[in-house]
C-alpha cells in the first residue's frame, strides 16, 4: 500500500497515491541529510537555498505587500493567483491562506512553486509572514522585532486580523476559504479555523494528537541532545513571559505559549472538513498520535476528519530514500474537498492555464522534483 489513509470519515473523491519506485532505484535528485532531527517544529529551519524562479516553470509571479495592524506595526505578506485568468482575488472561487512553520526565514523561495499541484484552479493564495521577517531573509539571524512578536497569541492575532481584513474587502460569492498550516503553523491554523467561521476547509501538515510538551519529552527520551527538557520546562514555568531568556532557539514566552496547545481539544469543535497529513517516519512528531485525534473526534460536531500517513515520509512529507515529496498528493486531496462553483462570465475559459504539476516527482522536468520542504530545507 502506497499511502495509509485512516479516518472514521475518509475524504471522498481524493486522488490515488502517487507511484513509488522500488527502494534503491536511481534518484532524479539525491536526498540531503535532515540535519537537526528536531526539525522546524522546535528550531526554525535556516538552511540556504537558491530560489526557484516561478517564471522558469511558467507559473505565477509572487507579489509582496506590507500589512499594517490596527494595534500598530506591520508584517510582509505575499499573494499570487493559481490561474493566469485571474488578475485580482475578487474573481477567485478559492482563497488559500498558508500559515508557515517556525523561524524567521522568508517564504519567498518556497512559493508559489510549493502549490504548483494546484495550478489551473480559480484560486488566489495569501501568506502572511511573522513580524520582523525581511523580504528574502534566509533566517540566519532573527531580528529583535521578530523575537518580541514570536509567540502564539501574537501570531494568532496577526493572522486573524489579516484573514478577516482580506475576506471583508472581497465581494461575497461562491467561495472556498482554505487554511493550510505546516508544523508550528498547524497549531495556529487550527485555532484560526475555530475562531473564523468563514473558513470552509482546514489542512494540517506535521502535527499530531499530543502537545508540544509531550513531543519534547519524547525526543529527549529517544536520546536527542536537548540539554535537559524537564529542567527547561521548570525554568519556563517560573518565568513564562520572558522574551529575553531563550531555550532551543526560542524565548521562554514562545515556549510557554505553545507547550500545551492540544489539537484534540480544538479540532472536535470544528464543523468543517479537516485533513491532517503526517509522515510515517516523522522524527519529531510520532504519526501514531493521529489515532488520538481520531479518538477525540468521534462523536464530535459535523466536521469530517481525514488523516493521511505517508509511508517512509518525514516531517515534511518527503520520502528521502526514494526522493519523493508527497505534498502534491496532500494538496490534491484538499482540492478534492473544495466546492465546485459555476464559472464566471468572461474570458476565463479562453486563457490557457499554467500546467498543473503531475505526481511523478522523479521526472526531472516536474517542479515537484525540486521543491524545498515545508519549512524551507531543500531535499
Amino acid at each position: 500500500m502506497e499511502t495509509l489513509i485512516r479516518s472514521g470519515h475518509p475524504a471522498t473523491g481524493s486522488p490515488p497515491p502517487p507511484p513509488r519506485p522500488p527502494r534503491g532505484a536511481p534518484h532524479a535528485h539525491p536526498p540531503v541529510s535532515l540535519g537537526l532531527l528536531i526539525l522546524s517544529l522546535l528550531l526554525g529551519s535556516a538552511g540556504c537555498t537558491s530560489p526557484l524562479r516561478p517564471e522558469a516553470e511558467g507559473g505565477p509571479t509572487l507579489s509582496a505587500g506590507e500589512f499594517t495592524f490596527d494595534s500598530g506595526g506591520s508584517a510582509l505578506y505575499y499573494e499570487f493567483p493559481l490561474s493566469p485568468a485571474l488578475s485580482t482575488p475578487a474573481g477567485a472561487d478559492t482563497l488559500i491562506f498558508f500559515v508557515s512553520g517556525s523561524g524567521c526565514r522568508s517564504v519567498r523561495d518556497r512559493f508559489p512553486h510549493y502549490l504548483a499541484p494546484l495550478y489551473g484552479a480559480r484560486g488566489w493564495v495569501f501568506i502572511l509572514q511573522k513580524r520582523g521577517i525581511r523580504d528574502g531573509s534566509r533566517g540566519l539571524w532573527c531580528s529583535r522585532s521578530f523575537i518580541r512578536a514570536d509567540y502564539f497569541e501574537s501570531i494568532l492575532s496577526d493572522q486573524l486580523e489579516f484573514i478577516r481584513h482580506t475576506l471583508d474587502t472581497l465581494p461575497r460569492r461562491c467561495r472556498n476559504v482554505v487554511l493550510i498550516g505546516a508544523s508550528e503553523g498547524s497549531l495556529v491554523a487550527a485555532e484560526l479555523a475555530r475562531r473564523e467561521p468563514r473558513i470552509t476547509l482546514l489542512g494540517l501538515i506535521g502535527s499530531g494528537g499530543t502537545r508540544l510538551r509531550d513531543y519534547l519529552l519524547r525526543l529527549e527520551g529517544l536520546g536527542r541532545p536537548l540539554g535537559g527538557v524537564e529542567q527547561m520546562l521548570n525554568d519556563i514555568a517560573a518565568d513564562p513571559d520572558d522574551l529575553d531568556r531563550r531555550a532551543l532557539g526560542h524565548s521562554y514566552r514562545y515556549w510557554s505559549s505553545f507547550l500545551d496547545i492540544d489539537l484534540r481539544q480544538i479540532l472536535p469543535q470544528l464543523s468543517i472538513p479537516v485533513i491532517v497529513a503526517m509522515g510515517e517516519e516523522d522524527s519529531a512528531v510520532p504519526a501514531e498520535t493521529l489515532d488520538l485525534l481520531i479518538e477525540a473526534h468521534e462523536g464530535a460536531r459535523n466536521g469530517r476528519l481525514t488523516t493521511l500517513v505517508y509511508l517512509d515520509a518525514d516531517h515534511r512529507l518527503v520520502d528521502r530514500d526514494r526522493s519523493i515529496p508527497y505534498s502534491g498528493h496532500f494538496l490534491q486531496t484538499l482540492a478534492s474537498q473544495m466546492e465546485a462553483c459555476e464559472a464566471p462570465a468572461g474570458p476565463l475559459a479562453e486563457v490557457p492555464p499554467w500546467r498543473s504539476s503531475p505526481l511523478e516527482p522523479d521526472d526531472p522536468s516536474s517542479p515537484l522534483a525540486r521543491l524545498p520542504g515545508i519549512d524551507g530545507e531543500r531535499r
